[in-house]
This record gives structure tokens, C-alpha cells and sequence, in this order.
């Protein structure tokens, strides 16, 4: 995936490490109590907060983001909870190698507004100033720029599941909106 050209399936490559953050206090009735399924020894699943982990991780360090149905904080008084705010999406386009992916998927109409805009915002920001930023081992880059790969990448390679939330909202009549922003 860091080279951009195509996209696979991790859950199916062992060549990939996954690493699933979930601030939901349950074990996915398919897991097993230790939350390492048997047949994937790629995957680790951890109780948390996503977001904090990010101020952890190291400059250049994952291929891929995934933002699987959060809580969409649909009123206006609530927005500074939204899981994407500006510096979430800094911090994604920090940790993300180059031509790294953000996945989004929402049922929520105001949801994937706020974070096509929030996504937005960060690249027009960084084209009309001159922040530069050290990109390790890639040099000096334009900080925060993001394309929308429109449309998105087939869904089966990097969502491959209905969730209990997403077959929740699918049952209530709502559709489920796909992006993907690629640093």
C-alpha cells in the first residue's frame, strides 16, 4: 500500500501487521476472549482510545487508517467530540507513510460532511502556506496534503465486514457513505 498502486486485502496478507483500536467495551462475538483470532496471527485488537494512540506512534508508520462508524456527535453543540478534528487529521497525515490511506465509513450524512471538510481544510491550509515538513527518509514535503481518491477503492479490500453498527443503521433505512483520502 505505501507505494499507492494497489490495494489488497490485510486481513488476508501475513505480510501486513494489523493493529484494531476500539474504545467499545465488548469482544466482537467472533473473536475469542483473548481477541486474537486463530487463523490471523497478524491482527492484534486493543481496548482504547485510537486518537491517543496516534501521539504515540512514530513518523511514517502505517499504511492505512481505518474510521469505521464512530459516534457522529450528530448536534451541532456536540462537534468538538467528533473522533476527525484537524489536529486528528494532522496526526494521521504524520503517522501514515507516504501515499498512506484514511478510509472513512459513516451512515451519518453530517458525519461525512464534517470530515470531507475537515480533510479539506488541512490541504487548503497547507498549499497556500509555506509549511514544510521532514518527511524522514522521503525528504522535505508539503505538510497535510490529502487527495480524495473519488471514487473510493473497492470496499471489499479494506472493509470487507458489516458491522453491528453499520447493519443497525442499514436495518433503519440509512445508506453507508464511503471516502478515502490518500497522503
Amino acid at each position: 500500500m505505501a507505494d499507492g498502486k494497489d490495494d489488497q486485502n490485510y486481513l488476508t496478507n501475513n505480510g501486513h501487521g494489523i493493529l484494531g483500536i476500539s474504545d467499545d467495551d465488548f469482544t466482537p462475538p467472533h473473536l475469542p476472549s483473548s481477541r486474537q483470532p486463530p487463523s490471523c496471527q497478524n491482527i492484534r485488537i486493543l481496548p482504547g482510545d485510537g486518537i491517543k494512540l496516534l501521539t504515540h506512534l512514530p513518523t511514517n508508520y502505517l499504511d492505512v487508517v481505518l474510521v469505521t462508524f464512530p459516534d457522529p456527535w450528530p448536534r451541532e453543540c456536540h462537534v468538538q467530540w467528533r473522533v476527525v478534528q484537524r489536529e486528528v487529521v494532522r496526526e494521521m497525515h504524520r503517522v501514515l507513510k507516504p501515499f498512506g490511506r484514511v478510509y472513512v465509513a459513516t451512515d451519518a450524512e453530517c458525519f461525512d460532511a464534517w470530515t470531507r471538510e475537515k480533510f479539506q481544510q488541512e490541504s487548503s491550509s497547507s498549499s497556500s502556506s509555506c509549511d514544510l515538513v521532514d518527511g524522514g527518509d522521503n525528504g522535505i514535503t508539503t505538510a497535510h496534503h490529502w487527495n480524495e481518491l473519488v471514487p473510493c477503492p473497492d470496499r471489499a479490500s479494506w472493509l470487507p465486514v458489516v458491522s453491528y453498527y453499520e447493519q443497525k443503521g442499514l436495518d433503519e433505512g440509512r445508506s453507508t457513505m464511503l471516502q478515502c483520502w490518500q497522503r
